[in-house]
């Protein structure tokens, strides 16, 4: 039986792993928004405090790096406050810009952010189009993080994004090599 207050002992990471983990915060750093880079800066801070000298000196030396870039396309929404409302399933209602510059408002229920440098995507099931939507994050403008909490139902979750995007990918794969 553990009490209260029992922590686990610290991992040990080999040399590749430490590059893992730097090379990671260095680009959640540069990519990520500053509540993430404080986030990854204080993860390498306790790993740090607890690898013996020898790994420190990998950490400290690692010879990756992700330098600043002027590729990352601008946004001006709150990337903090959409991981906010995805973490605590609030509505986020905003404008958006699409590829044609025609604007709309949306009202969405956030389900996640992904990064494909140099652009964030916000998935989320729309209300308006009552289907699942990847927005570009830079389009976006006037981001609200509503009061109205919504519940995960069934076929508008994160996951059946995901099996959806991953089987559109399979059919094109499968229609790309028919040809090849």
């Amino acid at each position: 039986m553990l009490r209260g207050g029992f922590d686990l002992p610290p991992l040990m990471f080999d040399v590749e792993e430490i590059e893992a983990l730097v090379l990671g915060v260095q680009i959640v750093g540069r990519w990520g928004d500053p509540g993430l880079a404080a986030a990854a800066r204080r993860i390498q801070e306790k790993v740090e405090a607890v690898l013996p000298d020898h790994l420190r000196d990998e950490l400290l030396e690692t010879p990756l790096f992700a330098p600043p870039t002027r590729a990352q396309v601008p946004f001006s929404v709150d990337l903090a406050a959409l991981r906010h409302a995805i973490r605590d399933r609030r509505k986020v209602h905003f404008g958006y810009t699409n590829e044609q510059g025609r604007p709309t408002t949306r009202t969405v229920r956030p389900l996640g952010l992904a990064f494909y440098g140099p652009v964030w995507l916000f998935m989320a099931w729309c209300e308006l189009r009552d289907d699942f939507r990847a927005f570009r994050v830079d389009r976006m403008s006037d981001a609200v993080v509503l009061d109205a909490a919504f519940r995960h139902e069934d076929g508008k979750r994160i996951t059946d994004y995901i099996a959806r995007e991953e089987a559109a990918a399979a059919a094109c794969r499968k229609r790309r090599d028919k040809r090849a």
